[in-house]
């Protein structure tokens, strides 16, 4: 069986969820819809249905050959609007992202691995859809599993979305810059983060985390990604501890 995404979040979903089939998936950032993907195991193992959204024209077009999910070709933001789009090409095209969201320390990381592998940047023009005009319109009643990926906007993303109304099970968020406003507002908003892989946090609505808890006990392959997590964590606590340490023996 053969999984997709980049660092195993389709492994560790589908065991969360006792390999779940029939559930409803919604891929932010969904690109081609099988490099890297976060839903296409589930809608080609678990027989799953959901929504992919794609902003960037060329990129959607390869969607639409590769999956039979509900497909927009657009973005999520806070609001629904045309705005700018800031499309990378080459080695790079998934850093894309809405201009005005863009993070200055992303924009780096944009134009250095362009001049290291090639490239370009340009502004094109897309739509974006509102959260609650894309529940709207598909009349969605349960999410299992939301993936955001989209290189800036995350948080104003997830604070636009009413989680009282509506019902997410797992999602995973990309957080390239480990966002403490992110990580405190899923908290308020009734989520635990369960897990951080790479750039991804993942996060567990709390009325299930006891159910998933006891499904990863059961799991030997979750309880070796755990702790291999937790040991990576302590290891780089103990890093900026001793490094800060060094710096006060110095003054």
């Amino acid at each position: 069986m053969t999984y997709y995404s980049q660092t195993s979040q389709d492994f560790i979903i589908d065991k969360l969820l006792k390999r779940k089939k029939k559930g409803f998936f919604f891929d932010i950032g969904a690109h081609d819809g099988i490099t890297f993907s976060n839903s296409y195991f589930f809608e080609k193992e678990r027989g799953w249905n959901g929504i992919c959204v794609e902003p960037i024209p060329d990129v959607f077009e390869k969607l639409k050959k590769n999956r039979n999910c509900n497909l927009i070709n657009g973005a999520i933001s806070e609001t629904s609007e045309n705005t700018t789009f800031i499309k990378v090409s080459g080695y790079s095209e998934m850093l894309s992202g809405i201009s005005k969201f863009r993070d200055s320390r992303h924009q780096e990381r944009t134009l250095s691995e362009i001049s290291q592998y090639g490239g370009q940047m340009e502004e094109i023009e897309i739509r974006t859809y509102s959260f609650d005009e894309v529940f709207q319109k598909f009349n969605i009643k349960k999410i299992d599993y939301l993936s955001l990926d989209i290189e800036g906007g995350e948080f104003e993303v997830l604070q636009s979305i009413n989680f009282g109304k509506y019902n997410i099970s797992i999602l995973t968020v990309e957080n390239n810059y480990q966002s403490s406003k992110i990580r405190n507002m899923m908290s308020t908003k009734g989520y635990y983060l369960l897990l951080i892989i790479g750039a991804d946090d993942f996060y567990i609505k709390k009325d299930i985390l006891l159910s998933v808890i006891k499904q990863i006990l059961k799991d030997w392959s979750l309880i070796k990604i755990f702790f291999k997590v937790r040991l990576k964590l302590i290891y780089n606590s103990l890093k900026i501890i001793m490094k800060t340490a060094n710096k006060n023996k110095r003054y």
